[in-house]
């Protein structure tokens, strides 16, 4: 303040560290970057007086000091962060801004660390930026925080990838790049930086782990895709393999389709079932494709791998499975005694020496009950592999496997025909095979000939349906031809259940049967075509109970049963008593009722209800029920008469008799209802005006209730009415009643 010199000095928090100093003798400005917070200590005195801590002349200066801190743009780090173990976490595609190697108090923030945890496979990139120009260094360790994966510095920005990561938790570290030096800082170099990571993924999704074994094996379905990656590294282990098991259902060739994503070799094993036997490979870095034609059906092992330890791909990997159209054959049929009896006239299918486990199908052995009259043609054909070509097919004919064959034709043609002649009735063994072993076949052959015999079949007893649950049954008996029969149920016209072997030509049950319509066919051995035998129809259905008739008028009644839980709908039919032929009727749905209307007055009917049910066209009418009875009431009629109605009943029940009445009657406002004390229980009340139309209800009423309660009749025309009440037997009682004003 008086033009002396003055002299400042700033030290670190002991007070005895120098930091930094000046002197002027007007303005100065101080500076010490690259601080950390605490506190410092600052030192003022004259320029000349303080020598050796002592003042050696009178210098004096009035001042004036001021402090300014600048912060850099970036936020400082939470602390303690110096070691793996205190790493802070960077968030997923996220970023952090912090300060390494500020000083405070004799100390140096020397390093920095992150810890990132990666949800996928990919290419991790860690972005270093430096916010003060000065050189950085960033360093990526595996899981462990030793093992350096890779690093990078910068004065700027830069970019530090690593790729072929899998999923897990990495760490980093940040340093001065000149200050750091063999664990020791040289100078005083200082940042604040930022540090971001970014996560890239392959576009294929990863398989899922363990799968490093064919014990592991991932089940891949036939005709199906999936994505994977291999070899890829964490916490220095590397996922080597991929392992896929494949099903196949039938016989045929798989072609498996593999796809580097990356440009690196991809290497795909096919294996046996055994998961060793490699039967075929392939190696690429783009897309390419093998077959393995000739399988049987069973389960197979692929395996994926790198082609070198250091490649890691994602990778896609395709089996397309393709059948033969010719069916294979039932197996085991190695030998003559596990031939199957060809169907007469029909194409018979197989495979013969596919390969499943180790092993061929080396030969099909069929026979032919043959009941023709001396020509058999047999009709081969060759279906062409999936991959291309044929091989050789020979087929040999034996009348006893004991002897040697009695004909026999070998061809790499896709059709061909043996014909053989002057042959007697009786059994045919046909053996199939491959003319070279390391050859397969998918083949038909038909045996063409005129069929003689033909079974029949005859219901000997069936159940009478009483519930609607499967326990009934029905006896058939088979005849004529030649054991085994083979016989089919059939429900509503449609196969029920497997066809039956039936050994003999006895009696036999299908036991257990829902309701419905049956009938059965019959094969005898080796029988095909039309030539079956055919049994009558019968239907199981329960018989419904418990009829009643309700709510008769002069022209129509109301039908009720118990209804059957099984039924479709019902089948009801009536007549009027005496009359030799019954009308029919169907209900729309399950309802246990049915309104019969069109009836004639005074008349006495009788009805009877089945339960029915369709399906396929085809309708199932159970067993009618006993027979109920019921007469219609009389005819009504009037002539207009003032202001009334004019209505006067033709015949009218005696209330007595009824047991019903009302009073007063006639009445103009309301009627009080009387009833004999014989009426009780729950019952429905109705008043109908002689067209028919309801004009007052009361439904499911105690008769105690009723009995002494008034009807409200100001309201409606003058005339006379009917007032019914119905009991719960289907009993209707009848009363007159007349309105007038």
């Amino acid at each position: 303040g008086n033009g002396e010199y003055l002299w400042a000095y700033l030290y670190d928090n002991n007070g005895t560290t120098l930091l930094t100093s000046g002197n002027t003798s007007t303005t100065t400005d101080i500076n010490a970057d690259g601080l950390a917070a605490g506190t410092y200590y600052i030192r003022i005195n004259s320029y000349y007086d303080y020598k050796n801590n002592n003042y050696t002349n009178n210098h004096f200066e009035p001042y004036t000091i001021a402090d300014s801190l600048f912060t850099p743009a970036m936020a400082n780090d939470i602390e303690p962060n110096d070691t793996k173990a205190t790493a802070l976490t960077l968030p997923r595609n996220g970023s952090k801004t912090g300060h390494v190697n500020y000083y405070y108090n004799n100390i140096r923030d020397s390093q920095d660390w992150y810890k990132v945890t990666t949800n996928a496979d990919g290419r991790l990139r860690l972005r270093l930026s430096s916010g003060n120009g000065e050189y950085l260094w960033a360093y990526l360790y595996d899981n462990n925080g030793t093992t350096l994966l890779t690093s990078g510095n910068t004065s700027t920005t830069t970019d530090i990838n690593a790729d072929g990561l899998a999923a897990g938790t990495y760490y980093i570290r940040i340093n001065s790049y000149y200050d750091y030096k063999n664990n020791n800082y040289t100078n005083n170099h200082f940042e604040p930086y930022t540090i971001a990571d970014s996560l890239f993924t392959p576009g294929q999704a990863n398989d899922a782990e363990p799968n490093n074994t064919s014990n592991q094996a991932i089940v891949m379905a036939p005709n199906s895709t999936m994505t994977g990656h291999v070899n890829y590294y964490y916490n220095n282990v590397k996922d080597t393999f991929d392992w896929y098991e494949i099903t196949i259902p039938d016989d045929g060739n798989i072609n498996i389709a593999i796809t580097s994503h990356n440009g690196q070799n991809i290497y795909a094993y096919f294996y046996d079932h055994d998961g060793s036997t490699q039967l075929n490979s392939k190696t690429t870095t783009g897309t390419d494709n093998f077959n393995i034609d000739g399988l049987q059906k069973g389960t197979y092992y692929l395996k994926l791998k790198t082609y070198y330890s250091s490649e890691f791909i994602p990778y896609t990997v395709t089996n397309t499975f393709t059948t033969y159209t010719n069916a294979t054959d039932t197996v085991p049929n190695d030998a003559p005694y596990q031939a199957l009896t060809m169907k007469a006239n029909q194409a018979t299918t197989g495979h013969v020496n596919f390969y499943y486990n180790g092993n061929r199908d080396v030969a099909d052995w069929l026979k032919i009950n043959y009941t023709g009259s001396g020509s058999l043609t047999l009709n081969l054909t060759q279906e062409a592999h999936i991959t291309g070509g044929n091989n050789n097919l020979s087929v040999y004919v034996y009348k006893d496997t004991l002897q040697s064959y009695i004909a026999s034709q070998t061809s790499t043609s896709s059709s061909w025909q043996m014909n053989l002649n002057s042959l007697t009735q009786g059994y045919y063994y046909i053996k199939v095979k491959t003319y070279y072993n390391s050859e397969f076949v998918s083949y038909t052959i038909e045996d063409v000939f005129t069929q003689v015999n033909v079974a029949k079949i005859s219901v000997t007893s069936y159940d009478t349906a009483s519930s609607c649950s499967s326990t009934n049954k029905i006896a058939f008996k088979p005849r004529k031809s030649q054991a085994p029969y083979t016989v089919q149920l059939y429900r509503f016209g449609v196969a029920y259940g497997a066809p039956l072997t039936i050994t003999n030509n006895h009696n036999f049950f299908f036991n257990n049967l829902p309701t419905g319509s049956y009938y059965a066919t019959v094969y005898g051995d080796g029988a095909s075509g039309t030539a079956f035998g055919k049994s009558t129809t019968i239907n199981l259905e329960p018989i419904p109970q418990n009829l009643t008739t309700t709510n008769i008028t002069n022209t129509q009644a109301k039908l009720n049963w118990n209804g059957v839980a099984c039924a479709g709908y019902y089948t009801i039919q009536y007549r009027v008593q005496g009359d030799p032929n019954w009308l029919k009727k169907k209900t729309k749905n399950t309802t246990p009722s049915f309104i019969l209307k069109g009836l004639t007055a005074n008349t006495t009917y009788e009805w009877q209800v089945a339960t029915s049910d369709s399906a396929n066209g085809i309708i199932a009418t159970g067993v009618y029920s006993s027979i109920a009875t019921f007469t219609t009431n009389a005819v009504f009629s009037g002539a207009n008469n003032g202001n009334e109605e004019g209505l006067q009943m033709k015949a009218i029940m005696n209330d007595d008799i009824n047991g019903i009445s009302v009073f007063p009657n006639p009445a103009s406002t309301q009627v009080k209802i009387q009833m004999s004390a014989k009426i009780t229980g729950t019952v429905d009340l109705l008043m109908k005006a002689m067209n028919g139309k309801v004009v007052w209800t009361a439904i499911h009423k105690d008769a105690a209730s009723i009995n002494g309660s008034t009807i409200n009749v100001g309201n409606l025309p003058s005339g006379i009415y009917m007032l019914q009440i119905i009991l719960q037997d289907g009993k209707v009682y009848t009363t007159k009643v007349v309105v007038t004003r």
